[in-house]
């Protein structure tokens, strides 16, 4: 080993992450949140109780920034609680890491591919803002109508146990919204405006989902539903889609095209492009046309016979 390396595999990790990845594995054990916390004998007793609250709190959308950026697998010494506190500093915390250990700076290698995830998980299903009332703020998924019908989609639900929560009797939209709120934990029920789009409890989890891995389902918040569904673009028409990455908006306008007639999706950021492509092919998506390059820059002759334009620049990073 060279002298460099023995100097960072020397310097400590910080303390409170230390405790704060082992309280993590024995909550996930079984153990008490609150006596594993007032047992440890830190001397930051609030700060070590927030990290590892926010770290619990985020567990969703940590498990999908590991998975996707493959810190885990490429870093197979690392540990895994370790790697989630450091994350969730990083990104949910103090937005920086203390001391210059091995593990901080494996983290710290990685801030890039992390924070692009995150923003293309806060456009799919809205932002992760804890000091949102996270017990009341349903979870949507749409259904990819391209793999899955909507049919099938209920009917296998209803067969994994799932209680399918009819819209006859619910009078308007404000009776939706109260019940939505209060959705049982075993309850779902399909959007009031758009059929493909379904909600359950806020805490339920689908990163692991069969559907979800096969792209039967899309994590996608109603509201970035919305200028899809009201575009509304008809089969085999031609379709221009400004600003396109990271893609949830251009696969809904390919499920509505039923995937006829032509989609120009663009996207000038490199790694949004990649992104964008990615969530394309995973969709099956195949009348799609990708531009790599400024929306604005746009040869008439590369998109002829336009019909519909979608320009939703909010959710884009370019």
């Amino acid at each position: 080993m060279s002298n460099m390396n023995k100097i960072e595999h020397s310097i400590k990790v910080p303390r409170i992450y230390k405790a704060a990845s082992k309280i993590i594995k024995s909550v996930k054990e079984g153990g008490s949140l609150k006596n594993l916390i007032y047992d440890n004998k830190h001397t930051n007793i609030k700060g070590l109780y927030a990290l590892v609250v926010k770290t619990l709190q985020k567990e969703d959308v940590l498990e999908r920034l590991i998975s996707e950026s493959k810190i885990l697998e490429k870093e197979v010494r690392a540990d895994p609680w370790l790697i989630r506190i450091l994350i969730t500093e990083l990104l949910f915390g103090r937005k920086k890491l203390g001391g210059n250990s091995k593990p901080v700076q494996t983290v710290l290698s990685y801030y890039d591919v992390l924070l692009k995830t995150l923003e293309d998980a806060e456009e799919e299903i809205g932002h992760f803002d804890s000091n949102q009332n996270q017990d009341v703020i349903p979870r949507y998924v749409r259904v990819n109508t391209l793999i899955l019908r909507v049919k099938d989609a209920l009917k296998y639900f209803q067969d994994e146990g799932w209680k399918l929560i009819s819209l006859k009797g619910i009078s308007d939209y404000d009776a939706f919204l109260n019940r939505i709120s209060s959705l049982a934990e075993d309850e779902f029920i399909p959007d009031y405006h758009i059929k493909e789009l379904l909600i359950f409890p806020n805490k339920t989890e689908f990163f692991q989902h069969e559907l979800y891995l096969n792209g039967s389902l899309i994590l996608q918040d109603k509201a970035s539903c919305l200028s899809s569904w009201i575009l509304n673009p008809s089969p085999g028409s031609t379709v221009l889609d400004m600003c396109a990455a990271p893609g949830m908006k251009t696969t809904h306008l390919a499920a509505i095209m039923q995937n006829t007639g032509t989609l120009h999706a663009v996207e000038m950021n490199e790694a949004r492009y990649k992104s964008l492509c990615k969530q394309i092919e995973k969709n099956g998506i195949t009348c799609t046309e990708t531009h790599h390059q400024d929306a604005m820059k746009l040869n008439a002759e590369s998109c002829k016979g336009v019909e519909f334009i979608l320009v939703d620049p909010s959710c884009s990073g370019s």
